[in-house]
């Protein structure tokens, strides 16, 4: 048979949590409080504002003439015969009417590759090229990084380094997907 075990006398309380430790449980609930206050501010959204009431827009008439500060030269030449005039708006009275032209004829398409408007954009790229100068088609344009805008089509690219030397020609073909926002990039 065994002996009975005998049993250990009850442990002391826990000791009460130091002053120090007491303050950091504290702070720790009240930063705990104001993240959880700051979260569901930020989840919830701006308060609503009121509907904007629409002003009211008032229509008056007005007079043309006065209007007009520039002054009318009474001995200037007719317009030219061929040029259309749109009848007066016979609902106005009469010192209200008012001649419009007629819109001109649209210029004639621009021929191949003469569009100003046709423009594609490089930018040199490479780290050791900053300050470099970059001379296109044997024009000097401007420095690395910055983005050039030429003509569409073929051109040749040359960077001269701020020691002097000159890199190799680069050949590239700039196109319509060239633009400002993703210029063509050749890189040495």
């Amino acid at each position: 048979t065994e002996a009975p075990r005998a049993i250990p006398p009850p442990s002391p309380a826990a000791p009460p949590p130091s002053p120090r430790r007491a303050r950091r449980f504290v702070i720790a609930g009240v930063a705990t409080a104001i993240a959880l206050t700051a979260g569901a501010l930020v989840r919830r959204g701006p308060a609503p504002t009121p509907a904007a009431v629409p002003t009211p827009v008032v229509l008056t008439p007005i007079d043309a003439a006065v209007i007009v500060d520039a002054p009318i030269a009474i001995d200037a030449p007719a317009p030219p015969r061929d040029a259309a005039i749109a009848p007066p708006d016979a609902s106005l009275p009469a010192h209200r009417h008012v001649a419009s032209l007629a819109s001109p004829a649209p210029p004639p398409p621009p021929s191949p590759g003469s569009d100003p408007a046709a423009r594609g954009y490089v930018q040199v790229v490479g780290e050791d090229l900053l300050r470099a100068r970059v001379i296109i088609d044997g024009v000097a344009a401007g420095f690395v990084p910055n983005r050039f805008a030429v003509s569409l089509g073929h051109h040749r690219i040359e960077v001269e380094r701020p020691d002097g030397t000159r890199l190799p020609a680069r050949e590239i073909d700039v196109t319509t997907f060239h633009t400002a926002q993703h210029p063509a990039r050749p890189s040495w």
